[in-house]
């Protein structure tokens, strides 16, 4: 394989994984944003707590 072949693919690679990155940080994003809207339209402080309860509680060891 030539080197332009090689500097090629290594160019194409590099920009799959950054659209790959940039689109999961974009859907956490709005998944986020989501979950703030939800949160906001409750109108009270705990709702956050009550409407995302904690799936999976960390053990503490003492």
């Amino acid at each position: 394989m030539s080197n332009n072949k090689k500097i090629l693919t290594g160019i194409v690679t590099i920009g799959a994984i950054g659209i790959a990155i940039y689109l999961s940080k974009r859907s956490e994003a709005r998944r986020h944003q989501q979950v703030l809207s939800v949160v906001a339209d409750e109108g009270y402080e705990t709702a956050y707590d009550i409407l995302f309860p904690v799936k999976k509680q960390r053990l503490r060891r003492y």
